[in-house]
């Protein structure tokens, strides 16, 4: 990833933006989404009533539609660590 980390986004985004902000924005260009996915990314949503977790991909619904509700934010990323002899391209 660190590679792709390079090419992530436009400098004045790198500069204010934030990895959450760009799952949470589900922009259908967004940078982040096709390897987050890929790599099996969980996202974590809080609220007043509590946490859920669910597959990154279950988080997106359809175009500009998310699984996230008016008083939830994104808590968090759940990135698997990459597994013995695991390639990722």
């Amino acid at each position: 990833l660190t590679e792709l980390w390079q090419r992530f986004a436009s400098l004045p985004i790198r500069h204010v933006g934030t990895l959450g902000g760009n799952v949470a924005n589900g922009s259908p260009i967004g940078d982040s989404m096709p390897w987050l996915i890929a790599l099996g990314s969980r996202i974590v949503l809080r609220s007043v009533r509590g946490e859920r977790e669910l597959a990154l991909e279950d988080f997106y619904l359809g175009y500009q539609q998310k699984d996230l509700q008016a008083d939830e934010i994104v808590a968090a990323l759940r990135i698997p660590l990459p597994q013995p002899g695991q390639i990722f391209r």
